[in-house]
């Protein structure tokens, strides 16, 4: 809930920042390719390289790493964003705004696990249905907490409401 933006970014630089792990994944798993070329492919060496290649092939995969930018344009529209707006430097959005931007940075990291407090704060009927889409859309698991019943209803599959230390599942 804490606003954490660099504001000597600008929004499109500031969403970039959630690739920077996945560029030097990227990096090493380029040396590593080499490293594999001269490396006896019978040795437990070889063994350690091929299963941490896998391991940063299947995370560039995974978060799609080659069409970032086009990501990043697509969930700063989602979230409401103008084009021209993409440019402007963080500082200057007011703090909803700012909220948007820590939002689609989360929602960029496409996590397994998405963990949300109150995500339709701050947003417009037409970034809410968006967010719906994209919650609907993600393979991962999702636990939120929202007091939009609509928004709820339109997503969740099991709602447990706690009252008094009583939990009810609905």
């Amino acid at each position: 809930q804490d606003i954490s933006l660099d504001s000597r970014r600008s929004v499109l630089e500031e969403c970039r920042t959630v690739f920077e792990d996945l560029l030097a994944h990227e990096e090493e798993r380029r040396s590593l390719e080499g490293q594999m070329n001269h490396t006896d492919h019978d040795t437990p060496e070889f063994e350690r390289i091929a299963d941490r290649y896998e391991y940063l092939l299947h995370e560039t995969q995974r978060r799609d790493l080659y069409s970032m930018d086009s990501t990043i344009g697509k969930t700063l529209d989602g979230l409401g964003f103008k084009p021209r707006e993409m440019e402007r430097g963080c500082q200057e959005f007011s703090g909803g705004w700012q909220m948007r931007i820590c939002l689609a940075k989360l929602l960029l990291q496409n996590p397994d696990i998405l963990l949300l407090d109150e995500p339709t704060n701050h947003l417009d009927i037409e970034s809410i249905q968006w967010l719906t889409e994209w919650i609907r859309g993600h393979e991962g698991s999702v636990l939120m907490v929202s007091h939009e019943r609509a928004f709820m209803d339109a997503l969740c599959v099991k709602i447990i409401e706690i009252d008094r230390s009583e939990a009810v599942v609905y």
